[in-house]
């Protein structure tokens, strides 16, 4: 059933990571809008169950009762993973709570911090974003966070930073927080407020966008009453023992019931935030954090192909075959693996025949590392500290290095070296010499695109999202140089050259990162689009000399992202209405 067009319609992302409370809150809510009170709702006996759900109530004997609900579709059962170690919601789905008047589609999606792992995690938020573009506008953004949680762990910070990430700028004033399992902090916000003011607070210290934190933005409830309702249905055991317990639910329902009710309504003071806006940033937040890592690595190619050693030795080949020396990159998946990035771990393995090397990152501190919530090739990365390869104090206890400089692989890149006919014949050392100054204007330029390019991506994302990846180019960067100082150990005398040509790319990109952000903070910088984006993603994989390189291996790190089908179009499978008598 399909709400009728005059209906005033409300649409509600509802985000929120694994174990937060999502499916159960939106089937309290399914009973807040069907029963007045508890008792009308224990009366009639009949628990409203919009999502299948399963849980156990434990009897003052131990014995635990299981409680299986198979919700509005019981083919839908499938979606919910109501395992004790697993995530349950597994796929989007849309909850239509109407009557004659008013519509609001509460849009229930995959958590972030899947206990699926990081994969699973990437392919949630493709999800996610194909899951919003079918809607015109959000008018509200619920963002769950559990009462109990006393400090801002790094899985925590991981969990909503990534949460957010998947946001426009613009949102913020849509973005609610919804406090639950209440009860047990007095229906207050309990330790989670310290940690939400933590978060906040950096959020504005760093980029100045701020979300209030009051009586308008937080809303505490608990769902222990639908839980009670339902054993109250199905177990007359249940219902003997807990019969006099009745008034403590009692109060969690009428107080739970309020406030949903309140929060429903502040979505009729809210102008809907536009969906294109949300769908562009996290489009172009993922083609833009693929794209670091590749344009760092090519950096470091350009850079020694930049060096008098490096010409010298295209010079002498192209005098004996008319054959360029070029470069190709070759990549193998593996299984995740933790490595370290330090100088030390890092060592150059020369390229049979060549004068060339590849690098390798010897040390791996956890191999088949199947930790969750960590973002691959990036570093620093928090959420390494749960790595087993890491004792209290952050060190690694295989290595010794710093957490910091670590990062989380699945994938092996190596280059090999391939001929290039350039010309029939042999050339003379004038024209091979003419051919190389050419050749080094050419990538000199393609250098010069690539640093325009990360700017631009960067102008983007600092004026349209709440966050973005902050330094991790100059990060990729700074690990190209230790392979230099790798190489440079093994006695690679032109790695001293390519480590000097590095460091000034990398002022030179500092120094125009510099300058766009008291550009963007007087207002002054241009407005960077996502045509733009797409456009500078064009010209980057069409470079005459290293663009093939860079598409090969943006699409191998953006793989991970690409594991969900497009849902454009709404499947009326995955739409459940319910009709009912109370709505704000």
């Amino acid at each position: 059933m399909s709400l009728k067009s005059t209906v005033r319609v409300y649409n509600i992302l509802l985000l929120g990571t694994t174990g937060t409370g999502k499916s159960t809150l939106v089937n309290s809510i399914a009973n807040y809008f069907t029963y007045e009170t508890l008792e009308e709702a224990l009366e009639a006996n009949e628990p409203i169950c919009v999502i299948p759900s399963s849980f156990d109530l434990t009897l003052a004997n131990f014995k635990k009762i299981i409680i299986t609900q198979y919700g509005i579709n019981r083919a839908d059962v499938g979606n919910e993973n109501h395992s004790g170690a697993s995530s349950c919601t597994q796929k989007p789905r849309v909850y239509s709570f109407y009557n004659d008047e008013v519509g609001f589609n509460v849009i229930d999606i995959p958590g972030i911090g899947d206990t699926r792992g990081m994969m699973q995690d990437a392919t949630n938020k493709k999800i996610i974003s194909d899951k919003i573009k079918e809607f015109t506008e959000i008018h509200g953004i619920f963002i769950l966070f559990k009462a109990s949680e006393p400090r801002l762990t790094p899985e925590i910070k991981y969990n909503l930073n990534e949460t957010l990430m998947l946001l426009h700028a613009s949102a913020v004033p849509n973005i609610m927080f919804v406090i639950t399992n209440a009860r047990g902090q007095d229906y207050g916000p309990g330790p989670a407020m310290n940690t939400l003011k933590e978060y906040v607070g950096d959020l504005y210290e760093k980029k100045k966008i701020l979300i209030e934190l009051n009586e308008n933005t937080i809303f505490c409830v608990d769902n222990e009453a639908y839980k009670f309702q339902c054993g109250w249905n199905k177990s007359e055991e249940y219902r003997n023992e807990m019969k006099d317990l009745k008034g403590n639910y009692i109060k969690s329902w009428d107080f739970s019931r309020k406030v949903i009710f309140k929060l429903f309504e502040k979505m009729y003071t809210l102008s809907g935030h536009n969906v294109q806006l949300t769908s562009s940033v996290g489009q172009a937040r993922t083609v833009i954090h693929c794209a670091i890592g590749p344009l760092a690595t090519i950096t470091g190619y350009i850079q020694r192909a930049l060096t008098p050693a490096s010409r010298q030795a295209n010079i002498e080949t192209l005098m004996n075959s008319g054959n360029q020396i070029k470069n190709e990159v070759e990549i193998e998946k593996t299984l995740p693996r933790t490595v370290c990035t330090s100088e030390k771990c890092i060592e150059a393995i020369k390229i049979p025949g060549t004068k060339r090397y590849n690098f390798n990152f010897k040390t791996v501190c956890h191999d088949k590392c199947y930790l969750r919530n960590v973002a691959l090739a990036k570093f620093p990365e928090p959420a390494l500290e749960d790595c087993q390869a890491f004792d209290i104090d952050g060190n690694c206890t295989h290595c010794g290095c710093r957490v910091e400089r670590h990062m989380h692989l699945s994938q092996k890149q190596t280059q090999k070296q391939v001929l290039n006919k350039v010309a029939q014949k042999p050339l003379t050392k004038e024209e091979a010499e003419k051919f190389m100054d050419k050749f080094v204007k050419a990538q000199v330029k393609e250098q010069a695109a690539i640093i325009n390019a990360i700017v631009k991506l960067s102008i983007y994302l600092k004026q349209n999202a709440i966050l973005e990846y902050n330094n991790a180019f100059e990060e990729r960067i700074m690990l190209e140089i230790r392979k230099e100082q790798a190489a440079l150990s093994e006695g690679v005398e032109d790695s001293a050259d390519v480590i000097t040509k590095l460091q000034n790319t990398l002022k030179h990109y500092k120094d125009q990162m510099k300058a766009i952000n008291v550009s963007i903070a007087n207002g002054n910088a241009s407005k960077v689009t996502e045509e733009e984006v797409q456009e500078v993603m064009t010209l980057l994989f069409t470079l005459p000399h290293n663009g093939a390189n860079i598409r090969k291996m943006y699409e191998a790190e953006s793989l991970d992202c690409k594991a969900t089908p497009d849902m454009k179009n709404a499947n009326p499978k995955e739409v459940f209405a319910c009709c009912v008598k109370y709505l704000p």
